[in-house]
C-alpha cells in the first residue's frame, strides 16, 4: 500500500510538474514557395535546368509586373522556345509548362498536400489532358503518376495523390521535396478565335497543411483541420493574329560570269531609272537602260552565236515565316529553248546571305525548254518546310548558264523571263492551296551578226585598261554607235564615260593626245585562214603629229605588247598596222597568218600618240576615223570603219569688260592714266578723279 501511495504521489508530483514548467509548443514554419508559368513552343524543354529562369530578370518584380500586364516581359532576353507575348495563329499548339516548388518543403510543415490550378482560357483553347505529362525537375523521371489530373469546366486541377499520405501527411520517401515538379500542358489556338484576341493565361500553386494543435478524443486524433496557402505564378500572353500573307518578289539578272556578287546587291539598282521595273519590261525589256548597269549586267546588250551567258535568278524568302505554313517554293524558266542551250548540269544555288552551295536543297528539271528549281521534298516537317534545314531570311541566287545557238538569225531578240512559285498549306485542312506566283523582270538580248567590230576611242593617257573592255559602254547611250558618231562625233556623250576618255573635250595646242584602236579578231579562231588582219587610221596631219616609233600594239587577252608582230607605216596622214611576215606561214602560193605565232580571237589594241600642232585654228574640230582591214585566203578584201572621234581647240577669248593679260601692264597704265587725268582735270572733279584712278590701278595690277 506504501509503495500504491508513494507512486500515487510520484504520479501526482509529475503532472504537477508539466503543470508548472509547461513545455512549449514547436509551430513549424509555414511553406515558402513561388511557382513559375511558361509558355513555350516544345515540349520538355530544359527539364532538369533554369535556362528560364532569367527570362524575366528585365521586371523589378515579374510577378506583380506581368499581372498588371503581361506584355511587360520583354522577348530580346527570352529563351527562343518561350513565346510569351509572341503571336500566335489559328491551330497552332503550345505548351504551358507549369512548375510546382517544393523546394524548401519539410516534413516538419506537416504538408498533407500540395499542387496547381490552372483556369486556362477554354473559349480560346483546347486542351488536352491525356497528354499533361509531369517530371521530376531534378532528376528528370516522369512522375505523372503521382498526381490527379482533372479539367472541369475550364479549370486544370494537378495535385498530389491521397496514396501518397502517411500519418496524414504527405510522405517523403514517396513524394520527395527539394525540387521543382515541372508539367508540359499541351493547348491548341481554336479554329475559330478572332484576328486580336490575347490568350492570357495564370496558374497557382497550393499548398495544404495539417494544424499539429488539432484536439484528439482521448488517444484517437480526430479529423485534423488544415489550412491551405496559394500563391500565383506569372501571367502569360499570346496574340492571335493570322498569318500575314506571303510577300516575295523574285529578281532576274542577265549576266557575263557566275557567281558575281553572290552576297552583295549590286545589281538591285541597276533598274532604279523604271518606276515599275517589273511591268516595264515585262512590256518592253529595252527600258532598262544600260548607262547605270554593272558592267557585268548584260541586259539588252548584243551578244553573238557561241557566246555564253549567265542567267541569275533570285529566290526570295527574305519576309517567309513558319507561321505561314510554306510546304514548297521555288522557280520556273521558260528559257528561249530555240535560240539558247541549256546547261542543267552546272546550275548552281547558293545561299544569299552565307555565299555556301546550297544546290543540293533544291531538285532541278528542264523538260521542254522549261527550267524547274524547286525545294526538296525531304526538307519538309510535319508537312512544311524545316527552317532548321532551309532557312528563311534570304535570298538563293542561282547561276544558269547558257550558250547562244551557232544557228541564231542576226537581229534575233532573246528574251526572257522566270517566276517564283509558293505553296502553303491549309491549316485547317493540311492540304496545300494553291501556288502563288510572281513574275521576274524580263530580260533581252539581241544577238549580233558574227563580223569583226572595231573601235576607237581618244584618251588622255597610254597604256589605259589593255587587258580590260571598261571603254566598249561608254558609246551605250547611241542606238548605232558607228552610224551615230561617223554622222556626228558629237552624238557620244560625255556623263557616261571614263574618266580617261576625252572624245568631245577641247584641247590646247600643244596637246598630247592617245588615239587607241582596237582591232576585233574574235570572230576568227585558230582554223581561220586569213592573209592579213589590221587596221588603217586616216588622221588628220595637218593638225596632229604622229610620232610613229612610239606607236604601240598590246594583245588585250594577255595584256603583252606585241608590237614586233607588226609592219607599221605612216604614210600621207594614214598609219597602217598590219602583222609581218614573222607570224605567218606559206599556204601554196599565198601566205596567211600562222594562228600558233598569231591570236585570233582576241582583240589587239594599237596605241598612236598624237600632238596637236601649235599653228591650229581656234575652234578647229580635229576628227579622226580608223577603219579594220581583213583578206582573207581567196583575197577578199572587208573594211569595217570604227566610231569617229572628235576633239576641238578653244575658241578665241570674247572680251569681257576686263583687260586682257598682255604682258604690257606699263604702258597700259600710263595711257589709262592719262585719261584719266585729262577728264579729270576738264571737269574739276579732284574728287572723282582720285576715286576713278585707284579703280584703274586695282584692275589693271590683277
Amino acid at each position: 500500500a506504501g509503495t500504491l501511495t508513494s507512486s500515487k504521489a510520484l504520479i501526482s508530483l509529475s503532472r504537477m510538474t508539466f503543470k508548472d514548467n509547461p513545455i512549449p509548443d514547436i509551430t513549424p514554419e509555414k511553406p515558402d514557395f513561388q511557382p513559375e508559368k511558361f509558355d513555350l513552343s516544345e515540349a520538355k524543354f530544359d527539364i532538369t535546368g533554369n535556362k528560364l529562369m532569367d527570362d524575366d530578370d528585365e521586371l523589378k518584380d515579374e510577378y506583380t509586373d506581368t499581372h498588371k500586364d503581361p506584355y511587360a516581359d520583354k522577348v530580346d532576353n527570352n529563351e527562343p522556345q518561350n513565346l510569351n507575348t509572341k503571336v500566335v495563329k489559328r491551330g497552332d499548339k503550345l505548351f504551358y509548362q507549369l512548375w510546382l516548388d517544393t523546394n524548401d518543403f519539410t516534413p516538419e510543415q506537416l504538408i498533407q498536400t500540395t499542387g496547381l490550378t490552372d483556369s486556362y482560357d477554354v473559349k480560346h483553347l483546347t486542351l488536352d489532358i491525356k497528354n499533361i505529362k509531369g517530371y521530376d525537375g531534378k532528376t528528370g523521371e516522369e512522375v505523372t503518376k503521382l498526381f490527379d489530373v482533372e479539367d472541369k469546366d475550364g479549370k486544370l486541377t494537378i495535385q498530389t495523390k491521397k496514396d501518397l499520405l502517411k500519418d496524414n501527411v504527405l510522405d517523403t520517401e514517396r513524394f520527395a521535396f527539394g525540387r521543382y515538379y515541372k508539367f508540359d500542358i499541351p493547348v491548341t489556338v481554336k479554329e475559330d478565335v478572332e484576328d486580336g484576341v490575347d490568350i492570357e493565361n495564370v496558374a497557382s500553386q497550393f499548398v495544404t497543411t495539417v494544424n499539429p494543435d488539432a484536439p484528439t478524443n482521448g488517444d484517437t486524433p480526430r479529423d485534423d483541420p488544415t489550412k491551405t496557402d496559394e500563391k500565383p505564378t506569372q501571367k502569360r500572353v499570346n496574340k492571335v493574329k493570322s498569318p500575314k500573307k506571303v510577300d516575295f518578289q523574285p529578281e532576274k539578272f542577265d549576266l557575263s560570269e557566275g557567281q558575281f556578287d553572290i552576297t552583295g546587291n549590286k545589281l538591285m539598282d541597276d533598274d532604279d531609272e523604271v518606276k515599275d521595273e517589273y511591268t516595264d519590261t515585262n512590256q518592253d525589256p529595252y527600258a532598262d537602260k544600260v548607262d547605270n548597269n554593272e558592267p557585268q549586267n548584260l541586259n539588252t546588250k548584243v551578244v553573238k552565236r557561241g557566246d555564253k551567258l549567265f542567267y541569275q535568278l533570285w529566290l526570295d524568302t527574305n519576309h517567309f515565316t513558319p507561321e505561314q505554313l510554306i510546304q514548297a517554293t521555288g522557280l520556273t524558266d521558260s528559257y528561249d529553248a530555240k535560240h539558247l542551250t541549256l546547261d542543267i548540269k552546272n546550275i548552281k544555288g547558293y545561299d544569299g546571305k552565307t555565299g555556301e552551295e546550297a544546290t543540293n536543297l533544291f531538285d532541278i528539271k528542264d523538260q521542254d525548254g522549261k527550267l524547274t528549281i524547286q525545294t526538296k521534298k525531304d526538307l519538309l516537317k510535319d508537312n512544311v518546310l524545316d527552317t532548321e534545314r532551309f532557312a528563311f531570311g534570304r535570298y538563293y541566287k542561282f547561276d544558269v548558264p547558257v550558250t547562244v545557238k551557232e544557228d541564231v538569225p542576226a537581229g534575233t531578240a532573246i528574251e526572257n523571263t522566270a517566276r517564283q512559285f509558293v505553296t502553303t498549306v491549309n491549316p485547317e485542312t493540311g492540304d496545300p492551296n494553291k501556288p502563288s506566283e510572281k513574275p521576274t523582270q524580263k530580260r533581252v538580248n539581241k544577238v549580233k551578226e558574227n563580223k569583226p567590230e572595231p573601235h576607237k576611242f581618244v584618251l588622255d593617257k597610254a597604256g589605259v585598261d589593255i587587258k580590260g573592255t571598261k571603254l566598249l559602254d561608254d558609246d551605250s547611250e547611241l542606238k548605232d554607235r558607228y552610224a551615230d558618231t561617223n554622222k556626228g562625233p558629237y552624238a557620244d556623250k560625255v556623263d557616261n564615260n571614263e574618266p580617261e576618255n576625252i572624245n568631245t573635250a577641247v584641247l590646247k595646242a600643244g596637246t598630247t593626245i592617245h588615239y587607241q584602236v582596237w582591232v576585233d579578231t574574235t570572230p576568227f579562231d585558230k582554223e581561220s585562214l586569213l592573209q592579213t588582219i589590221g587596221a588603217e587610221d586616216d588622221y588628220d596631219e595637218r593638225y596632229v603629229t604622229i610620232d610613229t616609233k612610239a606607236i604601240k600594239v598590246y594583245n588585250k587577252s594577255t595584256g603583252k605588247e606585241v608590237t614586233s608582230q607588226f609592219d607599221i607605216e605612216n604614210k600621207d596622214g594614214k598609219i597602217t598596222v598590219l602583222p609581218n611576215d614573222s607570224v605567218k606561214k606559206t599556204l601554196g602560193q599565198i601566205k596567211v597568218l600562222d594562228t600558233s605565232k598569231f591570236d585570233l580571237g582576241i582583240y589587239y589594241q594599237v596605241e598612236i600618240p598624237a600632238t596637236i600642232k601649235k599653228d591650229v585654228p581656234a575652234g578647229t574640230d580635229i576628227e579622226n576615223t580608223a577603219k579594220q582591214v581583213i583578206v582573207d585566203k581567196d583575197g577578199k578584201k572587208e573594211e569595217l570603219i570604227t566610231e569617229k572621234r572628235v576633239n576641238k581647240t578653244p575658241k578665241e577669248e570674247q572680251a569681257t569688260g576686263r583687260l586682257p593679260r598682255t604682258g604690257e601692264k606699263a604702258g597700259l597704265l600710263y595711257t589709262l592714266l592719262g585719261a584719266l587725268l585729262l577728264a579729270g582735270l576738264a571737269e574739276g572733279k579732284t574728287r572723282l578723279f582720285s576715286k576713278q584712278m585707284k579703280k584703274a590701278l586695282k584692275r589693271v595690277s590683277r
